[in-house]
């Protein structure tokens, strides 16, 4: 019984400290300075930027996602060009 019990406890990460640190922090900032904040949230999102893109790398990005719907309709799209395309030369030979 304990041990099911303590598999669906929390279990502690390092990590929750940060980022329960970090969103003390945005809430003292919204509170305390939120119309500061608007001034430099553009500056805030450029610098953004560079980080949401190396994390979409990490995560497999630009185009290795092979079980898109994107990537099925170019596959079925150079299907149907081949195969017209051997249509057209069917009636050379």
């Amino acid at each position: 019984m304990d041990d099911q019990q303590n598999k669906k406890r929390f279990k502690f990460k390092p990590i929750s400290l940060v980022y329960l640190l970090l969103f003390a922090v945005f809430v003292y900032l919204v509170i305390y300075h939120g119309p500061h904040l608007w001034t430099i949230l553009p500056l805030f999102i450029i610098f953004l930027c560079p980080l949401m893109h190396m994390n979409h790398h990490g995560h497999g990005g630009h185009g290795e996602h092979k079980d898109s719907d994107v990537e099925h309709r170019r596959e079925a799209m150079k299907k149907d060009l081949e195969n017209k395309d051997n249509d057209k030369h069917k009636g050379c030979h």
